[in-house]
């Protein structure tokens, strides 16, 4: 598999090289650059390898000239969201996905990341809605955990269940959730 992707990135670059503006190019090698990483490491708590970095890395400065070219392209916000998160930058990841819940563009998504997919934009659409009104909402945090959990960030999952169970001690998702 790996000699496929690095087949793939090498007929990505020469494409890229002769339409240096084709955005949908550049995610395509981005997420060739992602899959190098090991998927497994992907959820650890344990520092990534120096070559996963770079790969992540390579991906994020693909992702982020691809939103550049394109701002309203929501594959490359979701995309670069799921590289910040696997960087553990949940700043930036949550910054991509607020913009992706700006914009209604068609995602090319296997059923798996569709899952993800849609919890991520509830709980970024959630966030931005908490950011701008900061009302107690018990479904915000919710959503929050939820996609925080299908992330591998288990620790803001449980907070944000946490959360939930003060606010209503009878919520049987979040209660399984943290037992």
């Amino acid at each position: 598999m790996k000699a496929n992707l690095e087949y793939k990135i090498r007929t990505l670059e020469r494409a890229i090289a002769d339409d240096p503006a084709n955005a949908e190019l550049l995610v395509e090698l981005a997420r060739c650059y992602y899959a190098l990483e090991d998927p497994k490491s992907r959820l650890s708590q344990t520092l990534h390898t120096q070559n996963q970095k770079t790969h992540l890395h390579q991906s994020v400065r693909l992702l982020e000239k691809a939103t550049n070219i394109d701002p309203y392209y929501s594959q490359a916000s979701f995309e670069l969201g799921i590289t910040y998160s696997c960087l553990r930058d949940y700043e930036n990841a949550i910054r991509e996905w607020e913009k992706m819940t700006d914009t209604d563009g068609d995602l090319d998504l296997d059923g798996a990341n569709r899952t993800r997919y849609q919890a991520i934009r509830e709980a970024a659409a959630s966030w931005k809605d908490y950011k701008e009104k900061r009302e107690e909402n018990i479904f915000k945090y919710y959503n929050l955990g939820v996609a925080a959990m299908i992330l591998g960030g288990f620790d803001d999952a449980r907070k944000a269940f946490e959360k939930v169970v003060s606010m209503n001690p009878n919520f049987e998702k979040c209660l399984y959730y943290l037992a």
